[in-house]
C-alpha cells in the first residue's frame, strides 16, 4: 500500500487499528512505514508537532530513506484529545538541520516524538570531517519561566578536522582560515530555538589543531586556545509584544570570542527575505 498525506509519501509495512473499549470509543492505530526522509521531514513541518517544538525542524532537510513508526490514540467523542507517539529512524542519512549549518552525514539513531515533544535517541554521524554525537530534545518548560525560553535543548560532542572546516562554506571566512590549519580538535555544541530562530553555542580549546598564521593568531598543535562562538536571539527581539500585540522584529546576535586575542559581535535582522547586518 501507499500512503499520501500532505507532502509525505511512503510505503506502509503494517497498519493495525483496534477499539479496546466499545463503551468509550477510542480508536488505537499502530503503523510502520518506510519512505524518503525529505518527505517525512516536510510532513512533520506541516503537522502540529512543528508548532509544539518551536519550529525547530521546519528547515531540516535529508536524503535517503528512513523508517517511521506511529501509535495513535483517537477518542471519537473528543478528537481534540488525541495522543500520538512515534519514532523516525535514520539509516545512514545525510541531514541538515538548517541551511546555514553543515550537513551531518551517515546519520544513525532515531528521533522519538509524541504530542508533548521529542527526544534524540543515540543520534550520531559525521560533520566537519569528524564524528558527532547528539542528545537531548524538547524539554518541558519550568514553572514561571518565560514563554520565549527555548524548550528545545540539543547537545553535541564532536571532532572537527582542518579538511572538514575548509568545506564549511555556510560560515563565511572559516574555509579561508582553515587553509592555514592542520590536525583536528574536539568541540561541544548546544542548539536551542526561540521564535523559530536556531540558537547555537560552540566551544573548543583547539588543542590538536595547528594554525600557520602570524602572531598572535598562529599556534602549535598541542597549544590550548579557547574559542567560543554563539548565535542567539537579540535582546530587543526577546522583549514582550507591544500593547497592540505586535512582536518585535526577529534579530540575531552573533559573537566570536578568541581567548587572549579579542572578540567580535554583530546583529542580523531576519525580518526580510535575506538577513542583513544592522550593526557590528
Amino acid at each position: 500500500d501507499q500512503i499520501v498525506s500532505g507532502q509525505w509519501e511512503g510505503t506502509v509495512e503494517r497498519v493495525e487499528a483496534r477499539i479496546p473499549d466499545l463503551a468509550h470509543s477510542v480508536v488505537g492505530v499502530q503503523a510502520q512505514a518506510q519512505g524518503p526522509l525529505a518527505d517525512m521531514l516536510a510532513f512533520m513541518a506541516a503537522s502540529p508537532l512543528s508548532r509544539l517544538t518551536s519550529h525547530a525542524l521546519d528547515q531540516a532537510t535529508g536524503t535517503g530513506n528512513a523508517g517511521l513508526q506511529l501509535s495513535l490514540s483517537l477518542p471519537i467523542s473528543h478528537i481534540d484529545q488525541s495522543k500520538v507517539q512515534g519514532s523516525l529512524a535514520f539509516a545512514g542519512n545525510d541531514v541538515r538541520i538548517t541551511p546555514d549549518v553543515p550537513v551531518i552525514t551517515r546519520t544513525r539513531g532515531a528521533v522519538q516524538f509524541s504530542d508533548t515533544g521529542f527526544t534524540l535517541a543515540n543520534v550520531q554521524g559525521r560533520a566537519l570531517g569528524g564524528d558527532l554525537r547528539l542528545e537531548g530534545g524538547m524539554r518541558s518548560a519550568a514553572s514561571g519561566t518565560s514563554a520565549l525560553e527555548s524548550s528545545v535543548q540539543v547537545r553535541g560532542q564532536g571532532v572537527a578536522t582542518a579538511e572538514g572546516l575548509r568545506e564549511a562554506v555556510q560560515w563565511p571566512g572559516l574555509p579561508e582560515l582553515a587553509r592555514h590549519a592542520t590536525g583536528s580538535a574536539a568541540y561541544a555544541l548546544t542548539l536551542g530555538v526561540r521564535r523559530g530562530l536556531p540558537e547555537v553555542l560552540v566551544t573548543t580549546n583547539l588543542q590538536g589543531m595547528a594554525l600557520d598564521l602570524p602572531a598572535p593568531l598562529g599556534k602549535a598543535a598541542d597549544a590550548v586556545r579557547p574559542v567560543r562562538y554563539e548565535s542567539q536571539l537579540a535582546r530587543e527581539s526577546a522583549a514582550p509584544p507591544s500593547d497592540a500585540g505586535a512582536e518585535p522584529p526577529v534579530r540575531e546576535q552573533m559573537t566570536v570570542d578568541i581567548s587572549g586575542i579579542g572578540s567580535a559581535s554583530y546583529v542580523l535582522d531576519h525580518s526580510g527575505p535575506v538577513p542583513r547586518v544592522l550593526r557590528g
